[in-house]
């Protein structure tokens, strides 16, 4: 099966500039109806915090936690997270644009009616995350764990899942055509039989994929 391409971040890493902690470029740019761009943050935090809109572009963030942040509106565009946190985020009603979260921690976190186009996911911990209502367009997942994840009424568009884990992860009015399981760990999986119509399994995976069918394999 031929996978769709990724486009990469447009914007430079290494461009990004330092100088403002998290809060303070939060702060700033809620006072300016703006958005936080061009900056890198490190080793930084934050939270404790209610907004209506966070809205990041072209921004590096490594190993910054984010604890107890609340927005109705949430953008990430041409950004990169490295070894950042975002445990029990929600992430709503918003967008996510050529954005790479790598050896990132989000178990518990809540994506919801949220946009992902040209997002890479990678040797992270997303354990009991749940996606809801959301539209996936080219998204990749790689090394992953996904135990316990829930998703939600969410339409998959070339959805590229590659050696994760999946065990005890749930899938509800959101078919998984086209997506590519053979590599991952399907232990426990709960998805209606008609929604694996279309996606690709190994022949090792078949006896797990019959069962959600009723069907009993004799070996």
């Amino acid at each position: 099966m031929k996978r769709a391409a990724i486009k990469r971040m447009a914007a430079n890493p290494d461009g990004a500039e330092a100088g403002w902690t998290l809060a303070e470029a939060v702060a700033r740019a809620v006072e300016d109806d703006c958005a936080v761009s061009g900056r890198l943050f490190e080793q930084d935090a934050l939270e404790n915090v209610d907004v209506h809109l966070l809205d990041f572009s072209g921004c590096v963030f490594r190993r910054v936690r984010f604890e107890d942040v609340r927005a109705q509106i949430v953008h990430f565009s041409n950004c990169r997270m490295e070894g950042c946190d975002f445990s029990g985020m929600t992430f709503c009603n918003g967008t996510m644009t050529r954005a790479e979260f790598v050896g990132c921690r989000a178990t518990g976190a809540t994506i919801d009616r949220t946009k992902m186009q040209d997002v890479l996911f990678c040797d992270s911990q997303l354990n009991y995350l749940t996606v809801a209502g959301c539209k996936l367009e080219r998204v990749e997942m790689t090394g992953c764990d996904l135990s316990g994840a829930m998703w939600l009424e969410t339409r998959l568009s070339a959805l590229q899942l590659t050696r994760c884990r999946l065990r005890e992860t749930e899938f509800q009015a959101t078919p998984l055509r086209g997506v590519d399981l053979s590599d991952c760990q399907l232990e426990g999986l709960a998805a209606a039989p008609e929604l694996l119509q279309g996606a690709t399994v190994a022949l090792d995976q078949a006896p797990l994929i019959l069962g959600l069918f009723g069907v009993r394999v004799r070996l």
